[in-house]
């Protein structure tokens, strides 16, 4: 599993509070992978994908959320009703839907004209092709480059009863981070550390999610 570049060896390193060492350098870019995979486990949003094709959007509407998000563009939508036969048809933008909101991923989808008749339902689903925004919020890298900081941390002093050492504050935009430097978390399943937690808290905001 190849890394995404959620963050750097240089952030890492400033959560350490220290400059890493040959070692840990090598030991942090072994791990980047698994802290991205940590990560967008725990937002359910994940980065630096690329374009998505046929997309499913299952939410009863009119609106409905893309998964990734913000979003850069918004090529097609298909809409699938199990009354009617295949193909399926292909929605016209300002028409049928809009994108209510790029920064939440918000779309919305009028509902077939036959909608509210004779008991007829919405679409059972819709299929959406578009394009996220490539850049990985400041939030999400620093998040997890904390992570990677404490996975080293963990490392260097023995374990968590070790603990930090000097107390360090970093902001990162209109968030203060107070903690034990180097931070210290279990790189084999000890969960996400309350730093990381503090830094997805506002991130979770801006995309509607908290």
């Amino acid at each position: 599993m190849a890394s995404k570049g959620y963050a750097t060896l240089a952030q890492v390193a400033a959560w350490y509070g220290a400059p890493l060492s040959a070692a840990q350098q090598t030991q942090a870019t072994a791990w980047m992978p698994a802290a991205e995979a940590l990560i967008d486990d725990a937002t359910g949003v994940p980065y630096a994908t690329g374009a998505i094709t046929g997309e499913r959007l299952g939410e009863p509407g009119p609106r409905y959320w893309l998964h990734c998000k913000p979003i850069v563009s918004l090529q097609a939508v298909r809409a699938y009703w199990y009354g009617l036969a295949d193909p399926p048809i292909t929605l016209q933008v300002t028409q049928d839907y809009q994108l209510d909101d790029p920064a939440r991923g918000t779309l919305w989808v009028r509902p077939p004209f036959w909608y509210g008749y004779w008991g007829s339902r919405p679409w059972d689903y819709l299929q959406a092709d578009y394009t996220p925004d490539p850049t990985v919020p400041a939030l999400i890298a620093e998040a997890t480059a904390y992570l990677l900081a404490a996975w080293t941390g963990y490392v260097a002093t023995g374990g968590p009863s070790a603990g930090g050492g000097a107390i360090l504050r970093r902001t990162v935009g209109d968030i203060t981070v107070e903690y034990s430097a180097p931070p210290v978390a279990d790189p084999t399943g000890g969960g996400l550390p309350p730093g990381v937690e503090q830094l997805l808290t506002p991130w979770r905001a801006t995309v509607g999610l908290a």
